[in-house]
């Protein structure tokens, strides 16, 4: 049975709850479990059509990656990359 984004927003909450009582046992805790979920539901990727899941999930990755001086686990998400500028002639004339 597949963990519900409910279950991983819940785990998030717990996560960002121990960062602001500055409880790192904890968030640790939380975090090694959040991996885990992510993995058993096909990876970071398969949350691609879930961009408010994906970011919160990254956030909380490079949150945790500064406080415990690590990289970051996740790629930054496709919807926050800018998108190339357009390239060629323009079809209007001036």
């Amino acid at each position: 049975m597949a963990l519900s984004d409910d279950t991983i927003m819940a785990v998030i909450d717990s996560i960002c709850y121990s960062f602001a009582l500055e409880d790192l046992t904890q968030a640790r805790c939380h975090l090694d479990g959040l991996y885990m979920m992510i993995n058993s539901r096909g990876g970071y990727s398969s949350f691609s059509e879930k961009p408010d899941v994906q970011l919160l999930m990254f956030w909380i990755d490079v949150t945790a990656a500064i406080i415990f001086e690590r990289t970051p686990r996740f790629p930054l998400p496709a919807t926050l990359l800018p998108t190339p500028p357009r390239t060629g002639i323009s079809s209007s004339t001036h």
